[in-house]
């Protein structure tokens, strides 16, 4: 190529009238955009998902539910955690933050699998005040009995609830599997509950005992002549 010629080309170039291989270089660039862009879409409109569109409905619906619930119940145990008062504060205390520690995880692993199933996971305190089942007490200062027996009733509500939802899901194993092991956690901790209260209960009728034997006025004694038919009072000559 002489210099005119390339002088030329290149003139051709920057005035926009394009040689056909500079046309057809051109030409496939943009066609092989417009095939990117296409396949961009493609992958988000088509994501494929497992099970069917029915029963992942029926698995998030679940799953949505217990992760309101387990959310509202890690707040409870951290309201008694905070609030608890009386000679078992320490104890409880630390017990509560346990409880509300435990939970982390579970929730972790719930809102994960709804996203696994495609669903957007929803924690927002706001719906999660409304729909769980767990209703938040007034808050206040309570004493041990008190937050133990609110805490034991909402653990019992949500085991409950498990269980009717491990039974609908029995077609996702996947998703019973993880029911199946968040309610064995919350029984667990269902189970330690009572035994506080039990073991509560059972001191505080101790000491009731105690009190209702220390009022008691003991009898009084009488002293009542002997009779003189009683052989031990009659003198011996």
């Amino acid at each position: 190529m002489t210099y005119r010629t390339f002088v030329t080309a290149a003139s051709l170039i920057a005035t926009g009238i394009a040689t056909p291989a500079l046309a057809q270089s051109q030409g496939q660039g943009q066609a092989d955009k417009t095939t990117n862009q296409q396949a961009s879409k493609t992958v988000g409109h088509n994501a494929q998902y497992p099970l069917s569109a029915d029963l992942r409905r029926a698995s998030n619906q679940a799953l949505q539910a217990t992760l309101y619930d387990l959310i509202a119940l890690k707040h409870a145990a951290h309201q008694e955690h905070w609030n608890v008062v009386g000679l078992e504060f320490y104890q409880l205390h630390e017990f509560y933050s346990e409880l509300y520690t435990s939970l982390s995880a579970p929730i972790d692993r719930t809102a994960e699998r709804i996203r696994a199933l495609g669903k957007a996971a929803d924690g927002r305190p706001g719906k999660v005040s409304k729909t769980a089942l767990p209703k938040a007490p007034p808050v206040a200062k309570r004493s041990a009995r008190q937050t133990l027996a609110l805490l034991e009733k909402d653990w019992a509500t949500v085991s409950n609830a498990l269980y009717q939802r491990i039974a609908k899901t029995g077609d996702d194993l996947v998703t019973q599997d993880l029911l199946i092991g968040i309610t064995h956690r919350i029984d667990k901790q269902l189970w330690q509950l009572r035994s506080h209260l039990a073991r509560m209960d059972s001191q505080n009728k101790r000491s009731n005992t105690g009190d209702r034997d220390t009022a008691k006025p003991q009898a009084a004694t009488k002293n009542t002549p002997q009779s003189n038919n009683d052989p031990d009072s009659q003198t011996v000559n």
